[in-house]
């Protein structure tokens, strides 16, 4: 067939120039050109119809194939002419599609077609199929707005069964493409093949699994016993015995079990011929095991490999390297696909087993632990390198995979000296050995060392632990920092003091996709984000953990990046961008999660169609039944809907006139006899009146007026100001003198505002009896103390430096320090106090954004919980008063501000909701 082409063509050839030289007709190349094209496509016209019988599948569609294509060329003219479709040996302007097996991305971007270069198999798996498959499956760069996986690169032999598909189209094979970003199962395909999804699933269920088995108790004796005898049968029948002599008794006796290429192991349990080959598992495009050689397979894949054997090693083939690349330095490679189900039991066979003798295990992932053999060693008399030795062998007898042991004084000997172990061996080093051991170890081999430190220490001509040992720790923590510079100085001598944890708290949880995003507008993004928020919410119920840190992480394309990426659908050259929020409570409520992070994808306000990957983190993590113990109370529940708390879903407004004349017994009281006995008597039986938090003074007096800062008035809202104005012009001229109190010490006891009733002298000596507390000098309001007597600030000034000094002096307490459990319950803040007075009258000078309405309503329901957990809090550190402030500016908000109706409605229920809950009335508003 391809004879006949090519002497079609000679023919069309010799034809052509013959006409030419005879008839003289052509001005120049060009014409010729045109001339030739339409003769060969009168030719291809007349050819194709003589399948008028035929499907026409490529109807509408024109074919330019460049280059080397399997099945070739001729094979596809015939196929597509066959099938209503037209065949280009030039590609012209109504070329609708180029095939190609391999083209250069430098060559393809001049194609005007660049996002219609299809692979040969779009053809043959058309023809499958019966009908015309879409094309974003077989694209050979893919389209920055779909996120389809590649269709299969056929395998060798497979223009025979095409041959046969053709003939019989009822072996016709179905194509199932992968969902894209926007399709609701778009998450659950990501993480179902995901490795590293399931390595950290899988490992958070071996945890679980691991502090199940040790809280159960169970008798070890038999196992034991079983593992004593055999102990002492090899003992009996080898001629040398493992001398642990020189081990200290005190010593523990850390082990690190690793399974070896733990991927490729379990893979092979399932093709056993390939034992021995250099084999790798990968995403490869093909289903199944993979071996293509030939041009257009592995050489184009921009796979990771995610565990290769020794096989493979040996040829330079190492974990993370593209399976293109690996190709090229190892031709006989063999790459086999993730098996999960496989991995998950063996790894569940792997712990069960060792935890048969002993309960001293901490997992760390999938396939690998930490184990204390002390007690276990002690108890069947012994050494750590006969336990270890034995327990490899049950091992790899029960699950067909070898494992290599470390074996040290802690874990960190212990992990290093598994290093040496590989492959399927032991490696034991004592107490005395450390120095010398750690002293040929690459410092890049170290935990906690990456690039940047490396980078850092190469500097300093470190590239071992004996160099970096012989470095003082003065240099270190100059030129690494504090808490790298020590912690580094301690590890390159061996020291490490952690213990094998049996129930280690996570202190993090994300949610990372980085693949297949491809998001076309802004609603789409809103919508991925949900269901990533969604996703966490999920894990962090079945993990039985919340927090109160959220992040949004996103991988935004990089200016000077092209729009395709190499690897089909990957990230490509990125930049990234994140934010993080702080809520006022521990959460794990599907609904908080999503308002906090929209809120955050508002402020960074990305180009959808630039997104690349999206990744949810959530930091300060506690356990529920942490929270629970502790009975916090949970401030989401009053500022984020009532739907999931049926307890508290009754009609506030109802409640509130309801108990307007509220008389508190025994029986029904809400409220704790503590707050009771420190509440008036008027506040115990009806409306909760205001209570001063500045000092006890008496309910009648305010400030004298020139005390009064007049800025401050003038910000107050016109309710609020006309009030104080009021009392001020009432109270006369009486002075009195008010004690300094910083606003975060603890709030005196509250005196109910009655209006009518002056302070007795008693309130004024003891006012001006107090003493003069400083606060920190980060809050001291210069303009006001300016405006003080000279006397009074230059004792201030000199209490201000004596506590700098002893600032200075202290203890510097790293960022992250968590909060007391019982954060609701934390001193008032003047800082959040006045952040959360300038939100809300920034809420009076905005309106809804157009540009922005998809991604949050205004206010953002992230900075109406803020304010409710804010004003929350007031109340139940009974500073009363501030948070009645707080409330008149939501009034005086909504007054100005229409849009703000139904928020600031519904934040005011909550709350009262909360006044009733804790004093037993609602909180006294102006009118």
């Amino acid at each position: 067939m391809e004879q006949g082409c090519d002497s079609e063509l000679k023919e069309s050839r010799e034809l052509d120039e013959s006409n030419s030289a005879r008839d003289g007709q052509w001005k120049g190349w060009g014409d010729y050109m045109e001339a030739k094209k339409s003769k060969l496509t009168a030719q291809f016209k007349k050819e194709a119809d003589a399948y008028k019988d035929s499907l026409n599948i490529f109807k509408g569609i024109s074919v330019y194939v460049n280059g080397y294509t399997d099945p070739p060329a001729a094979q596809l003219k015939r196929l597509i002419l066959k099938h209503g479709g037209e065949y280009h040996v030039y590609r012209t302007s109504r070329t609708t599609h180029v095939i190609a097996s391999n083209l250069a991305y430098a060559k393809a971007a001049k194609l005007k077609v660049k996002d219609k270069i299809m692979r040969p198999d779009w053809i043959t798996e058309s023809l499958r199929a019966g009908r015309l498959l879409p094309e974003r499956l077989y694209r050979l760069y893919s389209s920055s707005s779909e996120a389809q996986a590649p269709g299969n690169v056929d395998a060798p032999g497979a223009m025979e069964k095409f041959v046969v598909s053709i003939e019989s189209p009822s072996n016709a094979q179905r194509v199932n493409p992968v969902a894209e970003t926007n399709d609701p199962n778009f998450l659950q395909e990501f993480y179902e093949h995901s490795r590293l999804h399931f390595i950290s699933t899988l490992a958070q269920e071996l945890k679980s699994s691991v502090r199940k088995m040790q809280q159960c108790r169970k008798d070890r004796s038999q196992d034991r016993a079983r593992m004593q005898d055999a102990i002492q049968s090899n003992r009996q029948g080898s001629s040398s015995s493992v001398d642990d002599s020189s081990i200290h008794p005190d010593d523990p006796f850390i082990a690190h079990l690793d399974l070896d290429c733990f991927f490729v192991s379990v893979s092979l349990q399932r093709y056993p011929e390939l034992r021995g080959l250099p084999v790798v598992v990968a995403h490869s495009r093909g289903k199944g095991r993979v071996d293509k050689s030939s041009e257009g397979g592995y050489a184009s894949s921009w796979s990771e490999i995610a565990s290769c054997n020794y096989e493979a090693r040996a040829f330079g083939v190492r974990n993370g390297m593209l399976l293109g690349e690996a190709q090229k330095l190892c031709p006989s490679l063999k790459s086999l696909p993730y098996d999960f189900n496989r991995c998950r039991s063996v790894s569940m066979t792997f712990f069960s087993l060792v935890s048969r003798y002993t309960a001293d295990i901490e997992a760390i992932s999938c396939d690998e632990m930490y184990v204390n053999f002390k007690e276990l060693c002690s108890s069947i008399g012994a050494s750590s390198s006969e336990v270890t030795a034995y327990l490899r062998q049950e091992i790899f007898s029960t699950t067909g995979c070898s494992a290599s042991a470390g074996i040290g004084p802690n874990k960190l000997v212990a992990r290093l000296a598994t290093k040496k172990a590989k492959p399927n061996g032991q490696y034991l080093v004592t107490g005395e050995q450390v120095s010398r051991f750690m002293e040929s170890i690459n410092v890049r081999d170290l935990p906690g060392v990456g690039h940047s430190t490396m980078k850092k220490l190469s500097g300093l001509g470190v590239t071992t632990c004996g160099d970096l040992i012989r470095l003082d720790l003065s240099t270190l923590r100059k030129r690494l920092g504090e808490k790298i510079g020590k912690t580094l100085h301690a590890r390159a001598r061996g020291i490490d003091s952690a213990p094998v944890q049996m129930e280690a708290m996570k202190k993090s949880l994300s949610c990372d996709v980085n693949y297949g995003v491809r998001l076309k507008d802004i609603n789409e993004t809103v919508a991925f984000v949900k269901k990533l928020s969604g996703e966490v919410a999920e894990r962090m119920h079945k993990q039985g953990v919340e927090g109160k840190t959220f992040t949004l992480k996103l991988m935004i394309r990089a200016p000077d990046a092209t729009v395709e990426t190499m690897k089909f659908l990957g990230h490509g050259i990125c930049d990234s961008s994140c934010r993080s929020v702080t809520i006022g409570a521990y959460t794990s409520d599907e609904v908080v999660i999503t308002r906090a992070v929209l809120s955050l994808l508002r402020s960074l306000r990305p180009s959808p169609t630039d997104i690349r990957g999206v990744g949810i983190a959530v930091h300060k993590l506690r356990s529920v039944t942490i929270s629970r113990k502790a009975g916090e109370k949970d401030l989401s529940r009053y500022f984020l809907g009532k739907s999931k708390h049926p307890g508290n879903s009754a009609d506030c407004s109802a409640k509130t006139s309801a108990q307007a004349n509220l008389q508190v017994d025994d029986k029904d009281k809400t409220i704790t006899d503590v707050v009771a006995s420190k509440l008036p008597d008027k506040s115990r039986s009806g409306e909760v009146q205001l209570i001063s938090d500045s000092t006890a003074l008496g309910s009648g007096n305010v400030q004298h007026e020139c005390e009064v800062d007049m800025e401050v008035l003038d910000a107050l809202p016109e309710s609020m100001r006309g009030r104080l104005v009021n009392q001020m012009a009432t109270s006369g001229k009486t002075k009195c003198k008010r004690s300094l109190r910083p606003p975060d010490s603890e709030p005196p006891e509250e005196v109910a505002e009655t209006g009518s009733e002056s302070s007795s002298p008693s309130s004024f000596e003891q006012s001006s009896q107090c003493s003069l507390v400083i606060p920190d000098p980060s809050q001291v309001d210069q303009e006001v103390l300016q405006q003080l007597p000279e006397s009074m600030r230059r004792k201030i000034a000199h209490k201000i430096e004596q506590k700098r000094k002893e600032a200075s002096a202290g203890v510097v307490l790293p960022f992250d320090v968590p909060l007391s459990a019982f954060d609701v319950y934390r001193r008032f803040d003047p800082a959040e106090f006045e952040s959360m007075r300038q939100m809300i009258i920034s809420w009076t000078r905005s309106r809804t954004c157009k540009h922005l309405r998809m991604l949050e309503p205004m206010p953002p329901p992230i900075d109406v919980f803020h304010v409710g957990s804010c004003i929350a809090r007031l109340i139940y550190t009974k500073y009363l008063e501030r948070a009645r402030i707080l409330m008149a500016y939501l009034r005086d908000a909504m007054r100005r501000n229409p849009i703000l109706k139904l928020p600031v409605e519904s934040l005011v229920a909550s709350v009262q909701e909360i006044m009733v809950e804790e004093y037993g009335a609602p909180m006294a508003m102006d009118s």
